[in-house]
């Protein structure tokens, strides 16, 4: 047998929606979608729309709300508990009737300077004591208040990053060479911190549970979100195809598809890395060939196997008719095929299944038939791609249903810059219409740092964030550096050391960079991996996240509609 390019190809499709690689993990709440199982995976612009009478596209064209529109502010963060000489960001953002929301430029005082001082978008605690901050625009107002207390002590609370619920005895430490302190039965632990109100670095680690830690804090209440190896593991489902419902195509075409489960985290936290399955053998016409177990084709494999992580199983499938030289001819990533199926939408298939929730390292068989003819189409306006990218990437961008836990089904697909036509099936059956553009430095299936921006169906989609870097690492004493959008406000990053061991660390956005903890755990610094998630959410700042307890990814999802991703090895 010989080998022939159309390796490249299957790799592309099984790659359609996310420009994946093989053998990756997903950041699902509870899981991993990795070939290994590893624990990388997660937690347990322009207009959008629909046409209107006119044939022209709804929505505005400048992607800015006008100012008569703008209904309430938040001012973040709120409910902060602080020592005397801690500094914090200040946040103000509006909501408008459209329902969009965005920063606005409001002023922010104090009712005490005696107790917090402002200076531009920055808080500063002084001494002792309760206070209101109140941010204004014209008539609208909020309110946050500030607790400022000379009491050092930090109470820490761990929970699951996957629901929540409080866990006892785990350990936690703020300083390496302190003695870790046991969490109650609430999850609690009581320690001291220094004086002078400076950032703490919390760890919470113990058996079976990953270590968390959540650095740079100048919260005295601390919510920590764990997540246990065994929810690492991923579930693995599998099931045939049925291609009775397809276009048969013409002679000399090959039916292929893919299988890729739905968007658990929401429209604004996708991961280009994330699903997709181990290699399996496949004989297309006398040729050997390795494909993901995510891709099928006619007679040579008409069924399908692929992993996700922990939670509902609602695998989509699209299948169409594909003249079998331009399979073999010139695919040289995941965008190439995109744009090679793009240009067959005509014959193009679709369907899906809701399946029940599994639980991690569980399997479940879903038999698949796509029938659906992708008829419809929407224009999508494209945001200009951010700083970070070279320009002249084509982003994928899908159209989706949003269902009744949040998680996104794709029903529609385009690709490319500016206005975009995306071929989509008939929809409208979720609790309502999304659309996101998925944008990765260097292409579709390049494995570089990728960002998402997501919206409402009848709104414009934001502008992409910056992308993110994991600059540095120092395995001999630790110190890293790494950034993310100045807009970003909660970072992620999961660690894969050489020795098997995962830990995850939650930060501020913008530039960070320090020396990890090392509580006493082992861990294998020596050989790393690096994968780092940065979000942008609607409204609030790290530090009221660290206090709220909503640092885990499926809790930030609900406001989170733009991310970026990156991954590293050192």
């Amino acid at each position: 047998m010989r080998r022939t390019p159309l390796a490249l190809l299957l790799v592309g499709t099984a790659c359609l929606s996310l420009g994946c690689k093989p053998g990756s993990g997903t950041i699902v709440d509870g899981g991993s979608g990795s070939g290994s199982g590893s624990g990388s995976g997660g937690d347990e612009g322009g207009e959008t729309g629909s046409e209107d009478d006119t044939g022209e596209p709804t929505g505005d064209d400048t992607g800015e709300p006008p100012a008569e529109t703008l209904d309430s502010l938040t001012l973040s963060p709120d409910g902060l508990t602080v020592n005397p000489g801690a500094s914090f960001a200040l946040r103000v953002t509006g909501r408008w009737s459209t329902g969009e929301v965005t920063e606005v430029e409001a002023e922010v005082l104090s009712e005490d300077e005696d107790i917090v001082r402002i200076s531009g978008s920055t808080a500063t605690a002084v001494a002792a004591g309760e206070v209101d901050l109140v941010a204004s625009l014209g008539e609208l107002s909020d309110v946050a208040r500030v607790t400022v207390t000379e009491d050092l002590t930090v109470v820490v609370t761990v929970v699951s990053a996957l629901d929540g619920s409080p866990i006892e005895g785990l350990k936690v430490k703020l300083a390496d060479e302190d003695d870790p302190v046991l969490t109650a039965a609430d999850g609690t632990a009581e320690l001291l911190a220094p004086a002078g109100g400076g950032g703490l670095n919390v760890t919470a680690y113990g058996a079976d549970h990953v270590p968390s830690t959540v650095f740079d804090t100048v919260g005295r209440e601390v919510i920590v979100p764990v997540r246990t190896y065994a929810s690492l593991a991923p579930v693995q489902v599998s099931g045939d195809v049925d291609l009775s419902g397809v276009d048969s195509g013409d002679l000399g075409d090959l039916i292929v598809g893919f299988v890729v489960p739905t968007l658990a985290l929401g429209p604004g936290i996708l991961d280009p890395e994330s699903f997709t399955a181990p290699d399996r053998e496949l004989e297309l016409y006398g040729f050997e060939t390795t494909a993901p177990g995510n891709f099928y084709a006619a007679e040579a494999a008409e069924d399908y196997e692929l992993l996700q992580a922990a939670g509902a199983v609602r695998p989509w499938t699209l299948a169409g008719p594909i003249p079998v030289g331009e399979l073999t001819s010139g695919l040289e990533d995941a965008g190439d095929a995109v744009e090679l199926l793009l240009a067959h939408v005509d014959t193009l298939s679709w369907t899906w299944e809701d399946g029940p929730n599994v639980g991690a390292g569980e399997s479940l068989e879903v038999d698949l038939a796509p029938s659906a003819a992708l008829d419809g189409t929407l224009e999508v306006e494209v945001p200009e791609l951010s700083t970070g990218f070279f320009g002249d990437e084509e982003p994928l961008v899908l159209a989706g249903e949003l269902l009744v836990d949040g998680a996104v089904l794709p029903t529609g697909l385009g690709m490319g810059q500016g206005t975009v036509t995306v071929h989509e099936v008939d929809g409208g059956f979720g609790e309502g219409q999304v659309v996101l553009a998925l944008a990765q430095v260097s292409g579709l299936g390049s494995g570089a740092a990728a960002c998402v921006t997501a919206a409402p169906r009848e709104r414009a989609l934001p502008a992409f964030p910056s992308t993110p870097a994991v600059v540095d690492f120092v395995p001999e004493d630790r110190t890293f550096s790494l950034s993310s959008d100045i807009d970003s406000t909660l970072v992620r990053v999961t660690l894969e050391g050489g020795d098997g061991g995962v830990r995850d660390v939650y930060l501020d956005g913008g530039m960070q960079s320090g020396t990890l903890p090392d509580p006493g755990f082992t861990f294998g610094y020596g050989r790393t991996s690096w994968s780092l998630v940065a979000l942008s959410p609607e409204v609030g700042t790290f530090e009221e996240r660290v206090a709220g307890g909503t640092l885990s990814l499926s809790s930030a999802a609900p406001d989170t509609w733009a991310s970026c991703q990156v991954s590293r090895d050192f």
